[in-house]
């Protein structure tokens, strides 16, 4: 299954990379790194994530990064709609030992 980023995804991404990068130039890269190949292997097993309160929207909590992937599965396609920090609030969502509760 081939993975699609959203511009939105592609600008999160960004100030994912530069946020870190102010303290740790080389850490930036290497968590862009992690992330994007979590989102590779999530193409294999699509449907691990959890259910949100958006229609056809599914999260997957990272396992090394404190980060949480939004996606749909398309016939051919996972469709990457955001990458956000666990720590941020998320509409719908309230984030407990790294798990999905629905509101």
């Amino acid at each position: 299954m081939r993975v699609e980023y959203t511009w939105q995804v592609r600008t999160e991404l960004r100030a994912i990379r530069d946020y870190i990068a102010r303290d740790n130039p080389s850490a930036a890269q290497r968590v862009v790194r992690a992330i994007e190949a979590e989102i590779e292997l999530l193409a294999c097993f699509p449907w691990n994530g959890r259910k949100t309160d958006e229609q056809g929207v599914l999260g997957r909590t990272l396992s090394r990064y404190p980060y949480i992937v939004f996606y749909r599965v398309e016939a051919d396609a996972l469709i990457i709609v955001h990458v956000l920090h666990a720590a941020r609030r998320h509409p719908g969502f309230q984030e407990t030992a790294l798990e999905f509760v629905p509101v």
